[in-house]
């Protein structure tokens, strides 16, 4: 991130960085919350005045793939319209640490219950469509039902766990 202030204004997207000047003890000045988020100043169907901000996702956990910022939560949205085929969780498991990535950009999808194994075309399908939308190449793996994890609070998106393993593997 820049660092720079983006205009407070409709369709502004960038890092939630606030201060809390009611804070008397110790107030929070420009405190980076590493929230990526998106400003919605239209009018408000329930009468309310106030800017709506919703979160797209987190600064620490975006990954560059060839110059394209990439928020797994983007990934999230788009795997919503493969159900029922896949259950709704994935994770990135990048090559190497950082987040620096180069493509194919490898992600574990979770299949729906009903599936033991992806149906006909499904990865060809979702590869396409990420690559038309975040403009990023993924290789796809599909995993059982009740394989990924799941959090009760956050969902770990990024797993480095296997990270470096294709350097473990070709030095033997």
């Amino acid at each position: 991130s820049s660092g720079t202030p983006i205009p407070w204004e409709d369709g502004a997207e960038g890092e939630l960085v606030y201060t809390a000047l009611q804070r008397e003890s110790m107030p929070l000045l420009r405190f980076r919350s590493r929230d990526h988020v998106v400003v919605n100043m239209q009018p408000n169907p329930t009468g309310r005045t106030g800017p709506r901000i919703r979160c797209i996702g987190r600064t620490d956990d975006m990954l560059i793939v060839r110059g394209v910022n990439l928020f797994p939560s983007a990934i999230r949205s788009i795997l919503k319209e493969f159900e029922p085929d896949v259950g709704g969780m994935f994770q990135v498991r990048p090559k190497h640490r950082g987040v620096s990535q180069t493509p194919p950009l490898p992600v574990s999808f979770e299949l729906s219950e009903k599936h033991a194994t992806a149906p006909e075309g499904l990865a060809a399908r979702l590869k396409d469509e990420v690559r038309k939308r975040l403009l990023v190449t993924l290789d796809v793996k599909f995993v059982p039902y009740g394989t990924l994890p799941r959090e009760t609070y956050k969902s770990k998106l990024v797993d480095y766990a296997d990270a470096g393993e294709e350097l473990k593997a070709a030095n033997g």
